[in-house]
């Protein structure tokens, strides 16, 4: 999935013309993005 539309799919909408919630919507949507990435694709530590 591309992150534009992991993204959109955690709300984010960025065809919206004007947006009152710029960027805290952007934001949001990135944290939930990145909580799927750690859920999803644990990292392992080297060594």
């Amino acid at each position: 999935m591309s992150e534009l539309a992991a993204l959109e799919k955690a709300g984010y909408h960025p065809g919206w013309f004007f947006d009152p919630y710029y960027p805290a919507d952007l934001q949001a949507a990135q944290r939930q993005v990145n909580i799927w990435y750690a859920t999803d694709c644990p990292q392992i530590a080297p060594g």
